[in-house]
C-alpha cells in the first residue's frame, strides 16, 4: 500500500535525485524527456538544445510536470501477479518558460554544474559557456510525493 511522502522527504528526493523526467504536452500529444536538473527550493531548472520538441512544447503549452523517483527494489514472488515495487517518487507541476536574463540563466548553469561536477567545476563556468544553451525554468506551484510500501 502507497502512502504520500512527508514535506522533508520530498525535499530530499528533490535534492539529491539524479535524473527526472520532464513531461510536456503539445497538440494533445504528450512527450518525456529525462534530464538532469537544479532544484533550488522554488523552481526546477533544466538545460537544452536552443531548438527541438522540448522548446516547441515550452512555447506552446507553458504547463509541465517534473518526475523524480527513486527505484528502491524490485519484490520478486511466486505468484506472478504479487510482484511488487518498492519505490519513492516525487512529482512536481508548474509553470515552464525559457530563462531570458543573463544572471538567471549562469546562476542556473552553475547550480547544474556544481551538482552534477562539483563547486570547482561550477567555479570555471564562464559567461561564453552559456551560448548556444538554453536554459528552463519550470515554477513550481504543486508537489507531491508517494511511496511503496
Amino acid at each position: 500500500m502507497s502512502r504520500e511522502l512527508l514535506a522533508e522527504e520530498v525535499e530530499q528526493i528533490l535534492n539529491h535525485g539524479e535524473v527526472g523526467r520532464l513531461g510536456l504536452c503539445r497538440d494533445a500529444r504528450p512527450y518525456v524527456v529525462p534530464l538532469c536538473y537544479y532544484y533550488d527550493g522554488k523552481a526546477v531548472y533544466f538545460h537544452g538544445a536552443p531548438r527541438g520538441r522540448k522548446i516547441d512544447c515550452i512555447k506552446d503549452g507553458g504547463r509541465a510536470c517534473f518526475l523524480v523517483d527513486h527505484l528502491l527494489e524490485v519484490q520478486k514472488s511466486e505468484h506472478p501477479c504479487k510482484f511488487n515495487v518498492a519505490f519513492k517518487s516525487v512529482m512536481v507541476e508548474g509553470a515552464i518558460t525559457l530563462v531570458e536574463d543573463e544572471e538567471e540563466k549562469m546562476a542556473a548553469l552553475q547550480g547544474l554544474v556544481a551538482r552534477y561536477g562539483g563547486a570547482e567545476a561550477a567555479s570555471r563556468l564562464a559567461i561564453g559557456d552559456a551560448r548556444g544553451t538554453a536554459v528552463f525554468k519550470l515554477l513550481i506551484e504543486r508537489k507531491s510525493g508517494r511511496a511503496n510500501p
